[in-house]
Formats: C-alpha cells, structure tokens, sequence
C-alpha cells in the first residue's frame, strides 16, 4: 500500500485501517496498491498452496469444494444464501438437503490435516543412487566427473527441499462466525473447483485482521506507542502496522473454532492414532527459534510453464475477482511423487523422466534448468530420477504383512535443509 496523498499532508491511519478492514475501493482516499512487482502470488499477496494451479488459500475452502466437484455431496456452508431465511438447501436438485453439515467439513478438514507426512523410502541397494540423485536434484558438487549444476539451475531452485514452520498450531474456523447477521456469506460459483468468495477480504487471514483492528483507536491498539506530537500520524501508521503483525500471526483461535497442534505432542505415538505417526522433528535455527524444516520440496508460489502445459483457459481462485493464467502452475510438492504416477497435472507423463522433460517449453521459466538437466549423463539423470522415486507417500506400519522384514516399513526422515 503506498501513500500518494498531498506531500504536505500526513497519511491518515483512520483511512488506511479502512481500507484493509471494509471491502472499500482500495483505490480510495490517499493510498494505492501497487502489486508490479510481485512473482508467484496473486496481487492480494495471499499464499494459495492448493490444488495444481494454487487456487484454495486454506485447507478447509479446498475440502469443501472437492466434496461439491468430486464427490457430488454439496456441503451446506455452500449453499446459497446461507445461514439466511431463504437458504437453499438444495441447490444441487438431487433430493437430499444439507448433505454435508459443518462439523464434517471441520472434521474432514482436520483428517486431511494430520496424516503423517510423507517419508524417504530407500530400497536396499539403491542407497549410493539416492544420496547421489539428491545432490544433483540440489545442484551440489558430487564429484570431478560430474558438471557442477549449481542451485539456480537445480530442480531445487523452484523445488525448495523444505520450508520453515515456526509456529504448528492450526485453527480450523467455524464458517458460521463469519455471516454478519442479515448478511451474505459471500460465495459464487459454487459448482466449480473452488467456491470463490467475492473479495479477498472475506478470506480467514482479513477476518482475523479485521478481528484485531475493528473499533479499535490508535490509543487501543498501540498503548505503548511512543507521542511524538509533531509527527503524530507516523505513530498511528505503525500501531497499526504492529496490529497487522499480530493479526496474521497463526496465535489463537476464534471461540467457535478447533486449534489443535501440527506436531500432535504425546509421550509416544501408542497414544496417538496410527496414521498420525511420526510426525516431522523439531530443530532449532540459527538464532536458536524452534523451527519445523516440512520438506515440501516446493516454494509455494506460481510459475510460467509455457505453452507446452497451457491449460485451455484461465482458472478461477477462491476469490471471484482473481484468476490464475492458463500457463501458471503452483510449484508441485514432490514429498511424496514416488507414488502419484502417472505425473503432471493432466497425467500426461508417465515416467518422472518424461514429467522433468516436459516442464521445457515456449515460454517456460524452467527451461535453463531443463537444458542443464539434459546435459548431464543418463547416469546422472536417472540419479536424480531414483531420488524422486524413494519420495513415498506414508505407509501404515500395521500392514506390515506388504514388507520382507518389519523394519522395511519404517522409513528414514527425509532430507533436511544444510545448515
């Protein structure tokens, strides 16, 4: 948000908190958006890390829209003019109102949530491989013969082997808290892949900021602010900057929502459920916060993949004013990709060969990355190819039946991030 008001007039933080709050023109009073330069996100600047073009910014907006789509089993919190006298409860005409109550939403969402993470399968003999598979996957020197590929064309440059967590608690919101009495919830589209809100600002992260700066004075939300009498409006911008900081702080939970803990504490996975375990370890980083390294293998953002993967047209998000173009993909998270052949968004791929090679095309951001892969030798490539593979979904060890030895089924962690 930048400030383009009369020079000698201050910036109003009344007219600025808003801005952010209310679904107001952002256009309005002295401020402007200017998103010219942001990469890989959409221009409200919210993380969509769902779905293969990154259109679901929360795990339960991507839950409910897969049950409508996929499953045929409208859940009511999409229903027109929901929580309203003239709900429809079903919309859908297949003679079954409010298939789906919020309390399985919450619960399908919470499910989703904590299964175990994937793990690092190694086959026995193949150990050599993988580690070497690995460091060309991350662009690391692995011997004299080998070229060094180095990160900014690894598959890593986009494929981030993991992302820091510093804070595991999740908040699974209650959608019944946020329909304003005689008002509308918002959705559209409620047929399609995603059920889009009309702004941004119905999303859970504005609801919480809205939460922590509605009727609240400069004096409320910045007690301690330092008065400086001649510049007072600076003092009133950045009380409401730290408000912000806290609002989007992944702290608490409105009283008609379920936290609940990512890491799932207990003194022993026996006391947990079984598909649950092992969750990923705790470290600490540099400065010694504690910090959960989740290898995703991604960054989470968007990227031009060219004509060659194109879709046919532009994709909606869960904001009805927000598209993804039809050659951006979300960077795919590989823990996992060993088992979810045949690969790429369509299927396209059916060895994780031809899934690398095709990222090269007109237009693609890949291809310098993609051209350095083809120059290394068939060795290498099927290193890095060997490595993907021993990237398994998580297994139950109480099937343990599917294993030679029972000590095959436990996997080893997968790599973490050098220090």
């Amino acid at each position: 948000m930048t400030y383009v008001g009369a020079a000698a007039a201050a910036p109003d933080a009344t007219k600025l908190r808003r801005i952010l709050t209310t679904d107001a023109d952002t256009t309005l009073a002295d401020f402007i958006e200017d998103t010219t330069g942001v990469q890989g996100v959409s221009h409200d600047l919210v993380v969509r890390p769902l779905q293969w073009k990154g259109i679901a910014s929360n795990e339960r907006n991507f839950v409910r829209s897969a049950m409508s789509f996929h499953f045929g089993m409208l859940p009511r919190e999409l229903n027109p003019n929901y929580l309203q006298p003239q709900e429809d409860h079903d919309s859908d005409n297949d003679q079954v109102e409010d298939e789906v109550l919020e309390g399985e939403v919450s619960t399908l969402t919470i499910f989703t949530m904590s299964i175990r993470p994937p793990a690092l399968f190694v086959p026995k003999g193949k150990e050599d491989i993988v580690s070497r598979g690995e460091k060309l996957f991350r662009g690391e020197k692995v011997d004299d013969k080998s070229i060094v590929i180095g990160l900014a064309n690894s598959c890593a440059s986009c494929h981030m082997p993991s992302l820091p967590l510093y804070n595991s608690l999740i908040c699974v919101r209650d959608p019944r808290v946020d329909v304003s009495p005689g008002g509308s919830y918002g959705l559209s589209n409620i047929t399609g892949l995603v059920a889009r809100q009309q702004s941004s600002k119905q999303l859970p992260i504005f609801h919480k900021l809205r939460a922590a700066l509605d009727d609240k004075n400069p004096e409320q939300l910045g007690p301690n602010r330092k008065m400086v009498p001649d510049n007072q409006h600076k003092a009133d911008l950045d009380a409401l900057r730290d408000a912000f900081r806290i609002a989007i702080e992944p702290v608490g939970c409105p009283s008609a929502g379920y936290q609940f803990d990512l890491n799932m504490p207990v003194s022993s996975p026996s006391e947990g459920l079984s598909f649950c375990y092992p969750r990923l370890a705790n470290s600490k980083d540099r400065d010694g916060a504690t910090v959960i390294h989740v290898p995703l293998f991604s960054d989470l953002k968007r990227h031009d993949m060219g004509e060659g993967l194109a879709d046919k047209f532009d994709q909606g998000t869960d904001v009805s004013t927000i598209a993804v173009t039809r050659r951006e993909y979300l960077t795919r998270p590989l823990w996992g990709v060993g088992d979810t052949g045949p690969w790429l968004h369509d299927g396209r791929a059916r060895t994780l060969l031809d899934a690398i090679l095709m990222h090269e095309s007109l237009g693609s951001e890949a291809n310098p990355v993609i051209e350095t892969f083809k120059r290394l030798s068939c060795e290498d490539q099927a290193a890095i190819v060997e490595f993907l593979l021993a990237l398994r979904l998580p297994i139950d060890c109480r099937y343990q039946p599917c294993f030679e030895k029972a000590e095959d089924c436990h996997p080893k962690q997968l790599p973490q991030p050098k220090p």
